[in-house]
């Protein structure tokens, strides 16, 4: 694009007179945009927001704040914090590190795994696949899960309503039809 373009232009220009790690944000629309302003001198790119889809092949993230759509059809697909969004593979495992705010984990055959999900909404659906999910230390949560032929279990103590309207609140919802 243009502004990746640009973007790169600029970036070469600040490598020139300064000698230090450079990350760059901002405008960066496509994978040839990152792809650019990397070539260009910077060592990392940061994306607020993304939307990564692919045929046949694994997708990575490291931190995205932001919304995030991410679907592939056959690979797996990894985020390690991610501030909400949706995330689809019809056959792959889904490794999530983090969850911060609403999302939303489909995936047909292919395990789900989420580290640590501290606030907002969880939802997890998956045909084939087992679903393990970590919940924050403290965190009011509610939980909704079924398996149709596998077995649900959970280490969460049992408590009643939070005291303080506003403590921190989880609500999970996982199906599966085999896991």
């Amino acid at each position: 694009s243009v502004i990746g373009e640009i973007m790169a232009d600029l970036v070469r220009k600040v490598m020139e007179n300064i000698f230090m790690p450079l990350t760059v944000g901002g405008g960066i629309r496509t994978l040839d945009d990152a792809t650019r302003l990397i070539q260009a001198g910077a060592e990392k790119v940061s994306v607020n927001s993304a939307a990564v889809k692919t045929g046949s092949g694994d997708i990575a993230i490291e931190r995205c704040r932001n919304a995030a759509r991410l679907t592939s059809a056959s690979g797996d697909i990894r985020v390690t914090e991610l501030g909400g969004g949706q995330i689809s593979s019809a056959s792959g495992d889904v490794e999530l590190g983090s969850a911060l705010g609403e999302v939303d984990v489909q995936t047909a055959s292919g395990d789900v795994s989420v580290g640590q999900a501290s606030a907002g909404e969880l939802q997890v659906k998956t045909a084939t696949g087992d679903v393990g999910i970590g919940v924050t230390a403290g965190t009011a949560t509610l939980l909704d899960c079924s398996s149709i032929t596998g077995q649900v279990s959970s280490e969460l103590e049992p408590s009643g309503e939070p005291a303080d309207a506003d403590e921190r609140r989880l609500v999970v919802r996982a199906r599966t039809v085999s896991g």
